[in-house]
Order: structure tokens, then C-alpha cells, then sequence
């Protein structure tokens, strides 16, 4: 039975010939600067296939939703994933398959939310976010005292 290994809440991420390439991975917390904002966002997932899926070439159906807590949730993402057996593969053994997708989603106000993976319509991963108040404005900058300029060096005339 195939299951969910891990799913990361990242600012950017791809997968490319199965290895994961992850910027600014792992956040839990946003902190916007204005109150209503649109955040781009990538969600990565990696599933555990067991190996009679991987030699019978069996599809596994992904799906990715979003809530705030309390929320109907909402379909973002639909993906199939079949992985390939490989000639490095060791019989009996599980096989990784990773996913990335880039998602971009609104937020009106502060609060709790969810990114749910399931697998096959059944097993769940839940990764939880906050989205704080909008953030202070930073202090103005403090001035700084005028700086005197350098003197002039006279150079030396080399010696003959």
C-alpha cells in the first residue's frame, strides 16, 4: 500500500529526475504587509509506493486541498503519480515518487489554515499555517550624524 512520506509548505520547489530542489522550505507562519494579498506558494509530496505497485505500473491519485480551520475545503490539485521501476531498483524494495506544485492562494484576514495531501482518496497529511495581522511599519530610520570627510594625504615623492 502506497503512503504519504512527507509534505513541505515551500516559496519555490521542482522536482526533476526525482530529486526535490526547495527554496525557503518548511515555513509555518506568514506575516503579510497589507491586509488582502495573493501568496504563491509550492507544496512538495513525496509518497512510499510498495514495489508489486511499482512492477504493476499501478497510478496513485494525489490530491491537495485548502482551508482555513473551520472551513469547507477547496480542491487546488489533482496529480496522478506512477513510479518507474529502475535498473537500480533491488526487488522487494519501495520506490519514492515526488511531486511539486506551485499554487497561489488569497487571504482576506488572519488565521489558521490548512494543506491537506491525500492518496488514493483515502490516506491524509495535513500540514497547518498561520497567517499573522498585517506587519508594523517599520520605525523610521534613525539619522545618522554627519560624518566629516577625510583629509587629504599628501603624497610623498619617492626617493631618487
Amino acid at each position: 500500500m502506497a503512503e504519504i512520506e512527507w509534505v513541505i509548505l515551500a516559496d519555490n520547489a521542482e522536482v526533476v529526475g526525482n530529486r526535490l530542489f526547495l527554496m525557503g522550505g518548511g515555513w509555518d507562519t506568514l506575516t503579510p504587509n497589507t491586509p488582502a494579498f495573493v501568496h504563491f506558494l509550492a507544496v512538495a509530496v513525496s509518497i512510499q509506493v510498495e514495489w508489486d505497485d511499482v512492477v504493476q505500473e499501478r497510478e496513485h491519485r494525489i490530491d491537495i486541498t485548502h482551508a482555513p480551520v473551520g472551513a469547507a475545503r477547496k480542491l487546488l490539485v489533482t496529480a496522478m503519480a506512477k513510479p518507474m521501476l529502475t535498473p537500480q531498483m533491488r526487488e522487494g524494495e519501495k520506490q519514492r515518487a515526488q511531486l511539486a506544485v506551485k499554487i497561489a492562494l488569497q487571504f482576506d484576514a488572519p488565521g489558521t489554515h490548512d494543506i491537506e495531501v491525500s492518496l488514493n482518496g483515502a490516506t491524509t497529511k495535513t500540514v497547518r499555517f498561520h497567517v499573522n495581522p498585517v506587519a508594523a511599519p517599520l520605525p523610521e530610520q534613525v539619522t545618522k550624524p554627519e560624518l566629516k570627510p577625510a583629509k587629504a594625504r599628501r603624497s610623498r615623492k619617492p626617493r631618487s
